[in-house]
């Protein structure tokens, strides 16, 4: 991070830099020409320096599709102006004087259908146009084409009809002439450069896209993902129109979807900064900008085309209302900002002053006077680029963050691993210790109780004496088993390649005698060849003998069985099963048995089953009962196989 903070201060103005190149690249060097009357004298320009662009106003015929001859019959009838702003079709017609010899033209067909006509022969038809929409078909594209002036005149009449929206911008006369070669190369840097600012979107949305499948929960990155992935649309859309010209786009839907990412990009931009500067943009501003936005798109996918086209000055209304609203918040909370948020301010800085510059532009003021032409979209393009720093900056800032955090909690599991460690040796410990001692009080109460009864002292005093026994094994007891279930959740012991058979016939003898003393009989029924499990002895044998405990604690004069045998629903485990037919399990304590501390004996410490079952999980293994009162219990618990592992 020490070193993206020198990075950022030497690559941000190459950024810069890099957006101003490509925009100069794809600028019109042409000086203006205003018209007289609809005739433009270029007689005396000098095309070798450069081309000119035609401006002003042109002479047509408003609801009238004519051809050359028709509008020069009709001419009395002719108006000057703006034929696109005045009529929804119309014939305009422009004289360009000029010396003789060949030209360049170049310029966008109007809005929205034309048919051109260059010296009185037809050129190109742009979509058909007609005196209703029923007749007319769309179609709007960047034209280039030579004309020859052997009279020293060029006459461009051009049929025009649009049923789409109303403006005044002079579409009919905005052309530019020169020398062919120098026309040509101005057509060629205008797709170009369209073309590079299409791939720089289609470029920052893929970067966007993997800074947040890296770290999702830094929302800018999705944000601004999509606006960039907003922001290459309109850019195929508009100008030369790339997008049209690559995929069968829908004249109508194209157009729609233009004027539709204009309120999506507002409300993208609005929630990028939200997550940039938390807390700096309040909760009812971006609801009311979110409610506005919807209500624009819903304008934009329903209205009639030109309402919608009418309706645009009173959102970009909104729009300058909330940059204006942002940019308050921003001086008020951003008293001390950092590398990330100066970076967005400058980026946006530098939009809104060139947004302005256009603005007036416009309008005829112009406050650089060195540049004569609009500079919103190379501002947009900059703020685009220092935008994808910041977040980058921000992301690799979270990055880090999120990677102190892990190493942090690996410390702090560490010292709970520690502690679990010196928690199990300290158990052992007591258990070791309290072992002996508890083992003798035990004994000797045992034989004070047995020499009292003999010298025929009181028997309560005996029962006293026995009762004193009983409670100080049920300490001991409860010692060993809190040993067991600390040393299972501190540590994983190991585990080896075991015979079933044998460890369950070793268990048997060891618990067979304790249960004939019960009058209770232990049966054990294995499968031949049972296959090796895969299991720590020691804690499987624990197992074992806290679930012949609880059996023989609830048969009197029973039975108690022991079988294994290969489980049904899944061929990589052994089941083992306990059976006794003693009391059984009320329902109401079967669904809690593995509970720390739930046992249905009274001097029960509910620490046995509750030690199998973490044993068993240790190994991947699972544990029930089925049991009923006065028809007995069944345990069953599975083992993994050696060959499973």
């Amino acid at each position: 991070m020490k070193r993206q903070k020198y990075i950022l201060p030497i690559l941000l103005p190459l950024i810069a830099a890099v957006c101003v190149w490509i925009w100069a690249s794809g600028g019109i060097p042409a000086t203006q020409a205003e018209s007289d009357n609809g005739t433009w004298d270029l007689r005396g320009a000098d095309f070798s320096s450069g081309s000119m662009n035609l401006h002003g106003s042109v002479e047509y015929i408003p609801g009238a599709l004519l051809a050359p001859g028709e509008f020069e019959e009709q001419r009395d009838a002719a108006a000057l102006g703006d034929p696109q702003a005045a009529a929804p079709f119309s014939t305009s017609r422009i004289r360009i004087l000029v010396t003789a010899g060949t030209y360049g033209l170049m310029g966008y067909s109007s809005e929205f259908a034309s048919r051109v006509y260059i010296n009185g022969m037809l050129t190109e038809s742009i979509g058909m146009p007609g005196s209703s929409p029923a007749v007319s078909d769309p179609g709007i594209k960047l034209l280039f084409y030579t004309a020859e002036a052997p009279d020293g005149v060029i006459e461009i009449v051009q049929q025009a009809s649009n049923y789409v929206y109303r403006m005044d911008d002079s579409s009919h006369a905005n052309i530019i002439i020169g020398e062919p070669d120098a026309v040509r190369e101005i057509y060629t840097k205008q797709i170009a450069f369209a073309a590079i600012v299409l791939g720089c979107f289609f470029a920052l949305a893929l970067a966007h896209l993997v800074l947040y499948c890296l770290h999702r929960s830094y929302k800018a990155n999705l944000w601004f993902m999509l606006f960039c992935v907003t922001w290459f649309f309109r850019t195929g859309l508009t100008g030369p129109k790339l997008l049209p010209m690559l995929l069968p786009l829908d004249w109508y839907a194209a157009f729609r979807l233009e004027y539709l990412t204009v309120p999506a990009g507002t409300l993208l931009v609005c929630m990028t900064l939200h997550a940039l500067f938390p807390g700096t943009l309040q909760k009812w501003f971006l609801r009311t900008i979110a409610v506005i936005c919807g209500v624009w798109f819903c304008v934009c996918l329903f209205a009639n085309t030109v309402f919608m086209s009418e309706m645009m000055p009173t959102f970009y209304i909104v729009i300058f209302l909330a940059a204006a609203y942002i940019i308050t918040r921003l001086c008020m909370k951003l008293r001390k900002p950092d590398l990330e948020q100066t970076t967005v301010l400058i980026g946006m800085g530098a939009f809104l002053y060139c947004a302005l510059h256009d603005i007036l532009y416009f309008s005829g003021i112009n406050i650089l006077p060195f540049v004569e032409r609009t500079i919103a979209e190379v501002a947009l393009l900059v703020f685009v680029f220092f935008q994808m720093a910041a977040m980058f900056y921000g992301t690799m800032r979270e990055v880090a963050a999120s990677k102190e955090r892990e190493e942090s909690l690996l410390v702090q599991n560490a010292a709970i691993e520690n502690a679990n460690r010196l928690k199990a040796t300290a158990m052992a410990y007591v258990a070791h210790e309290t072992r002996t001692p508890i083992a003798v009080i035990s004994s000797y109460t045992e034989l004070i109780a047995m020499e009292l009864r003999a010298q025929g002292v009181s028997e309560q005093h005996a029962k006293d004496l026995d009762t004193i026994s009983d409670e100080i094994q049920h300490i001991g007891l409860l010692i060993e088993e809190a040993q067991n279930l600390s040393r299972l959740k501190s540590e994983n012991t190991g585990k080896s390649r075991v015979s079933l058979n044998e460890l369950i016939n070793q268990t048997a003898r060891l618990y067979v005698h304790v249960l004939e003393r019960r009058r209770t009989k232990l049966t054990v029924e294995l499968q031949e060849s049972l296959p090796p499990v895969f299991v720590n002895p020691g804690e499987v044998t624990q197992v074992l003998l806290n679930l012949l405990k609880n059996a023989g604690n609830h048969t009197k004069n029973g039975a108690v069985t022991i079988n294994a045998q290969f489980t049904m629903h899944n061929a990589q485990f052994v089941e083992v099963a306990v059976r006794d037919n003693g009391t059984g399990i009320s329902p109401e304590l079967l669904p809690r048995v593995f509970e720390h501390g739930v046992s249905g004996d009274e001097n029960g410490t509910g620490i046995g089953l509750a030690v199998c079952r973490e044993i068993l999980r240790a190994h991947d293994g699972e544990i029930w009962i089925e049991s009923e009162p006065g028809a007995g219990t069944t345990v069953r618990f599975t083992l993994p196989i050696h060959n499973a592992q």
